[in-house]
């Protein structure tokens, strides 16, 4: 079904060329803001004219020109927690509006009189009744003495009225805006809110009418319906679908992440279910009346109209007209263009130097944090962040200077927090410390990986960056540059004309200089010079990670890449510094470079890459032309295989290509051995129903000088609802690996063919014995190719033979002839080479030169002996783990925020002392201590933010756990080893899982209680383990009942229904145990093995010891276990006797020294003349009571070809006594002869009498089977 859009899209494709075969898809077009803002200097515009320069007739509306129209605004936002929530999280905002038509299609928009309230006034809630639901009256018992006023009230009034906005008016159609630079975002977003209500694009007031609209909300669907009149009043209802908006959404992550365009009117899972729409009442061909309503739903937990729900009202009445002189034309000129698109460019928060609030909670930080972490730590964890992020340079550096005297681990705490602030502030912060060498290097680096995920860095981040990247050189650290240029990235994703910043044009000359001055260095020795050779590369990764290429750094780089002076791997990476820039400028060149045979294999291949970032019909069809023509089989084969792989992929993201492959017109004459050609590999799953899929990709690449590939690229990508995520990409070059390859598999190689065969013949040999005939023989043509092999060997050394035959004097002329050519070859065949490129999110952040290098940096062995040296090792770590939000405009202009939000922190305390180990002789004397603590928050959210005030649900859900142990092992061989296990703490929450519910009102965060329904119940282990072991296990929960809800009542799932309780803990049933020891012993002597097992709790106020003893004798086996719990005692023994006159089991239970159950059974047996003897016995008693019991005797006789077995046996209970009597027969012709006498006594107890029974019986039989 793919690429059936194809044809749909090859338009696109010559317009927008898209990434086929890079690690991260690239997008081409402007900058996320450029669908928002279009250029001010536009030649077709009117500089002083908002819009279009000509304004056409009006056929609507009627607003005239000189006329000032009021009109009274009142806005709210309700966010609730529908059907188990008890409060809602309000803002209401009312004020004036003055939309001033000063020239004919040209208005302005003006606010005053704003305020801004936590509830609304009791008269403003009753006109609302007509509009989306009907709200419930407020509580005024507890108005406090603002009278429900925001504090910031004032401030938000103010920057709203800072401001006036022109805009485009033609005839109801609202097509542009004209603001000011230093305009703040969120109030421009807003007015853009109030500007949307008023647009309409009818062709007329008489029809209805289905079209698309630009406004706030994105490019979307509307439907307008007339409603009739209402007196002179014409009311029309505009329908907006929302599910077929477009440029609606933003999705904010430290996760970079590219679009793609795939069924954009198609959501698989949609996380919104919305509605909107706006009621129209218009009078003199002017707006009377405005009234929007919207309701946003989260569709994940929710049940029909339970659930989070968050509903904003916009509503503009006109109130009043006044008119005016328009005195000459004073316009100035515009300085931004914009449209209505909701801009979701973050507000910054000013910063401010009170750390009043930050010392507060890195108090708390300190009292929740470690060495005891609590439950609640990642919740004031977050909140210090929220804080520290207000905070300037300077006093941030105050706060992390008085840190250690604010409490024990402040310091600690601050360094930890550092990168997840992700200021300006706490980036300069961080160079500072760095820089002065005030942190380690394992800290440092840390951090500089952290600067990889930033997601709006600013100029002053990038001057930090470059200081970064200077003290990186002098500390010899090559990661500082691949971090520094990645943010450089960033910010260029963030402002399309970043080539022009001054911060980056001095990253960008720092590296080109760095970059020519150790060319230039090393001269002719780069090819020698491994460490410069890394740093060219290097400094090269970090120019492709930036993605802006200067006109002299273009003409070098050019240079590099056509000059055999340098390495080829130095040329590869000159051509990946254009991954990112300006595709459709480079093409051409690269086109070229591939077409050039004489060129090397990586170079040309790399260069094809490159010029497949963007492909049109002209470039596909000059590579096939060349692919006809092709005369080196490497590039020939990766060529064919690529193309081949992009026809058939499943991908979103090769569909516009794919459309220029359609014709199969591919030669296969380069589909070749893919163990010595080069080749792409891809396989792709992808889900057209869910828009979601993955495909991984490799490139083997071969050089034409070694039969050892010369480089590997695997990389992993996911398409995930309109983005791709290149999750990982792995570069590994080789080089010298050919002698290593032949002492492994060459002649005399451990994994020659020759020992190789021979190990599966042994192998073969032994499966014989096991495995059926026909399934061997399925492996028996396995063989011809190793006798193939160890035939070619064999040629070899008879050549090799050969050769040592020639005489000296012949081979010593030869050498001299060959040396005094002067040839060398280029490969590297006696130094083996491993470098290994790791790539996150299409960013270079790491190079490894030494392929070892990965295993080598942290010695294991060192590791190990550390953690064992009697010292406590801690490792403590908090961290944001998850930080993604999306988000989509309210048609009131205001933010809905679905942010989920995932902070931990884990404190793990290990002390270990190794006395004794010698693992050959068992030898084992090892203690320890671990007390492992983890805490983690995973806060899901529904805000919708003005800056200085919100509306806010929430659900937060910890996880936690906290446990302490101690051990001490004693191995003695394998006879006896000890066990001692001891519990520090009283409980340890082994598992536990909070789940709560808030509502944000008037600043405060209420926790709801949710349905009142619920499941509750606490149940521990059986009180009897728990006297045995001294240890009980103990699960509480508590949930809500959301099973047996009526059909008149809705409630949300389970996490929005109410808080959720589940918790695992291991406590102390007795506390008096300390220690909890276990014992193993194995003794063998002479004809006897004994083994026992010990459990017990020394020194515990109720003595508790359990011994187990198992002897095995040549004729005997005998068990043993003993328990003694306080004041009781249970003793169990069981024998088992086996020898040629004995069979016997014998069992006896005593508690408290009483015995309460006895069992024998078995037989003696002797010879006799004829046969032999058996006297079986069984004896059964309780509490010293016979309860049964059977003797008597069995004589076997064996004589004239006649078998006889005569008996007699007793059996006696407490009321049965049974003798029987008789003899079976067996003669040689098959004839029995049975005779039983069985003689029984049945004694009956009453209360008045006791009788006795006897019964005499005889039986008799004698039958042959013939």
């Amino acid at each position: 079904s793919v690429p059936a859009f194809g044809s749909v899209r090859i338009v696109i494709l010559l317009q927008c060329p898209v990434a086929v075969v890079v690690s991260s898809v690239q997008w081409c077009g402007a900058s996320p803001t450029s669908d928002i803002e279009s250029d001010v200097d536009d030649p077709l515009k009117d500089p002083q004219i908002c819009g279009r320069p000509v304004c056409s007739k009006t056929s609507k509306f009627r607003y005239n020109v000189g006329t000032v129209y009021k009109y009274d605004h009142s806005m709210y936002v309700k966010a609730a927690l529908v059907g188990s929530g008890d409060n809602t999280s309000e803002l209401h905002i009312s004020s004036v509006v003055e939309i001033d038509f000063y020239a004919p299609c040209q208005g302005i928009l003006r606010l005053y009189s704003i305020e801004v309230r936590e509830r609304a006034a009791q008269a403003a809630e009753e006109e609302f009744f007509e509009y989306g639901e009907e709200p419930e009256h407020l509580d005024t018992s507890d108005v406090d003495e603002t009278g429900g006023v925001h504090p910031k009230s004032d401030v938000i009034a103010e920057e709203l009225m800072r401001f006036e906005l022109r805009f485009a008016f033609h005839d109801g159609a609202i097509g542009e805006i004209c603001h000011e630079d230093s305009e703040s975002v969120w109030t421009l977003n807003l007015k853009r809110g109030i500007l949307s209500a008023l647009q309409n694009t009818m062709p007329r007031f008489d029809i209805d009418y289905d079209t698309t609209e630009t406004d706030v909300s994105g490019i979307c669907e509307v439907q307008y319906k007339t409603n009739g009149r209402n007196g002179t009043s014409l009311l029309f209802r505009k329908t907006k679908d929302l599910v077929s908006c477009k440029r609606r959404y933003k999705t904010t992550s430290f996760i970079q992440t590219v679009p793609y365009d795939f069924r954009t009117n198609y959501v698989a899972w949609p996380i919104l279910n919305s509605n909107s729409y706006c009621d129209f009442s218009i009078d003199n061909s002017i707006y009377k009346s405005v009234a929007c309503y919207e309701r946003h739903q989260l569709v994940p937990f929710s049940n029909g109209l339970a659930g989070a729900v968050t509903e904003t009202y916009n509503r503009l009445e006109l109130a009043d007209e006044e008119t005016y002189v328009h005195e000459g034309n004073n316009e100035i000129d515009i300085q931004r263009r914009s449209s209505l698109l909701y801009d979701h460019t973050p507000s910054v928060h000013e910063s401010h130097d009170e750390i009043k609030a930050s010392r507060e909670l890195l108090k708390e930080l300190c009292v929740h944090g470690f060495p005891n972490i609590r439950r609640d730590f990642p919740d004031v964890f977050l909140k210090f962040l929220t804080a520290a992020r207000a905070l300037s340079s300077n006093a941030l550096y105050q706060l992390l200077t008085r840190s250690r005297a604010i409490c024990d681990n402040g310091h600690k705490h601050i360094l930890e927090s550092l990168p997840y602030i992700g200021s300006a502030a706490s980036v300069t912060l961080m160079k500072d410390q760095i820089v002065e060498n005030n942190v380690g290097p394992a800290l440092a680096n840390k951090w500089m990986e952290s600067f990889a995920f930033l997601t709006r860095p600013n100029e002053e981040v990038l001057e930090a960056m470059l200081e970064l990247m200077k003290h990186g050189k002098e500390s010899g650290d090559q990661t500082y540059l691949l971090s520094g240029s990645t943010v450089v990235n960033t910010f260029c994703k963030i402002h399309s004309n970043c080539a022009e910043s001054e911060a980056v044009q001095a990253i960008v000359q720092y590296l080109e200089e760095e970059l020519l001055d150790t060319i230039q260095s090393a001269e002719s020795k780069l090819q020698h010079d491994r460490r410069k050779r890394e740093r060219v590369i290097v400094l090269l990764m970090a120019l492709g990670n930036m993605g802006v290429v200067n006109k002299r750094l273009n003409f070098e780089l050019r240079t590099i890449i056509e000059s055999e002076r340098y390495p080829t791997e130095v040329r590869v990476e000159a051509v990946n510094v254009f991954r990112r820039s300006d595709c459709t400028r480079t093409k051409d060149y690269f086109l070229k470079l591939y077409s050039t045979f004489l060129l090397d294999v990586e170079v040309r291949i790399a260069a094809y890459l490159q010029a497949m970032r963007c492909p049109d019909h002209l470039s596909v069809r000059l590579i096939k032309n060349v692919l006809k023509t092709e005369e080196v089989k490497q590039v020939g084969s990766f060529v064919w295989s690529h193309l081949t792989n992009l026809a058939k992929s499943a991908s979103p993201v090769r569909v516009q290509a794919q459309g220029l492959l359609a014709e199969n017109d591919l030669d296969s004459k380069f589909n070749l051995d893919i163990r010595k050609f080069s080749r792409n590999y891809e396989q792709t799953l992808f889900f057209d129903e869910y828009n979601f899929g993955m495909t991984v990709d490799s490139n083997v690449i071969f050089s034409t000088e070694s039969y050892v590939p010369r480089s590997v690229r695997l990389n992993l990508t996911t398409d995930l609802f309109g983005e791709s995520i290149n999750f990982l990409e792995l570069n590994v070059r080789l080089e010298g690996l050919e002698q290593s390859v032949h002492h492994l598999f060459g002649p005399n190689g451990t994994y020659s063919a020759k020992k190789v065969g021979e190990r599966v013949d042994t192998y073969m040999k032994f499966l014989r014995q096991y495995v059926p005939t026909k399934v061997l023989e399925l492996f028996d043509g396995e063989s011809s190719w190793r006798d193939e092999l160890q035939d070619a060997e064999e040629n070899g050394r008879g050549k090799r033979a050969a050769v040592q035959r020639l005489p000296v004097l012949i081979a010593r002329q030869i050498q001299e002839d060959v040396d005094r050519l002067g040839f060398q070859l280029k490969g590297n065949f006696d130094k083996p080479q491993v470098t290994i490129g790791v790539k996150i999110f299409g960013n270079d952040l790491n190079y490894y030169t030494d392929g070892l290098e990965i295993f080598s940096k942290v010695n294991q062995r060192k590791k190990l002996a550390s953690l064992f040296d009697g010292k406590e090792s801690s490792y403590t770590k908090s961290s944001v783990f998850l930080d993604t939000s999306y988000d989509v405009p309210l048609s009131s202009g205001m933010p809905l925020a679905l942010g989920l939000v995932g902070a931990s922190s884990v404190d793990l305390r290990l002390t270990g002392k190794i006395r004794a180990f010698d693992y050959t002789r068992w030898l084992i004397d090892i203690e320890g201590k671990l007390k492992p603590s983890i805490t983690m928050d995973i806060t899901a959210s529904m805000r919708s933010d003005l800056m200085h005030a919100s509306t806010a649900i929430k659900a937060k859900t910890n996880l936690y756990s906290n446990s302490a142990w101690a051990a001490h092992l004693k191995l003695r061989g394998t006879d006896q080893a000890v066990l001692q296990v001891s519990l520090p703490q009283e409980r340890n929450d082994i598992f536990s899982i909070r789940s709560e519910m808030f509502v944000l009102t008037e600043r405060r965060e209420l926790q709801q209680a949710g349905i009142e329904r619920r499941y509750s119940n606490s149940t521990c282990t059986w009180p009897f383990i728990d006297q045995a072991i001294g240890l009980k296990m103990c699960t509480n929960y508590s949930l809500p009942d959301v099973s047996n809800t009526g059909k008149d009542v809705e409630v949300p799932s389970l996490i929005l229904s109410g808080p959720v309780n589940f918790d695992v803990s291991l406590e102390k049933a007795d506390p008096t145990a300390k220690m909890f020891v276990l014992k193993y012993s194995w003794a063998e002597r002479q004809n006897q093995t004994i083994v026992g097992v010990v459990f017990e709790t020394p020194n515990s106020q109720i003595p508790r010891i359990f011994r187990a003893n198992i002897t095995n004798e040549v004729q005997r086996k005998t068990a043993s276990m003993t328990f003694v719990n306080g004041n009781i005692s249970h003793k169990a023994i069981g024998m088992y006797i086996n020898n040629p006159n004995q069979q016997r089991v014998e069992m006896s239970l005593n508690v408290n020294d009483r015995k309460y159950l006895a069992l024998e059974m078995g037989y003696n047996k002797t010879d006799t003349r004829n046969g032999r003897m058996y006297y079986p016995s069984f004896y059964l008693s309780v509490n010293n009571e016979r309860i049964a019991g059977l003797g008597g005797q069995v004589n076997q006789t064996a004589k004239n070809n006649i078998s006889q077995w005569d008996y007699m046996i007793m059996f006696e209970t407490k009321r049965v006594r049974t003798k029987t009597i008789g003899y079976v027969s067996v003669s040689h012709n098959m004839t029995y002869m049975i005779h039983n006498s069985m003689e029984y006594r049945v004694s009956i107890s009453s209360s008045a009498r006791r009788s006795v029974i006897f019964v005499n019986t005889n039986y008799s039989k004698l039958f042959a089977i013939s």
